[in-house]
């Protein structure tokens, strides 16, 4: 699970980017876009995360 405090404050604004984008796109294929590269920023967080915790295991 990837919670707030295993963010920085660069992705977190990062995140908070893709969902503006999101909300402003003007066509649904724009949308499925960007939130389709939220989701994966979002993928990546969680496993650098998750290798972070099994390294210090």
């Amino acid at each position: 699970m990837l919670l707030s405090h295993h963010v920085t404050v660069e992705q977190r604004q990062q995140i908070k980017r893709f969902k503006q984008q999101i909300q402003d796109a003007k066509t649904l294929d724009e949308r499925r876009l960007y939130q389709a590269q939220l989701n994966k920023f979002v993928e990546r967080l969680f496993i650098e995360n998750r290798l972070q915790r099994s390294g210090e295991q």
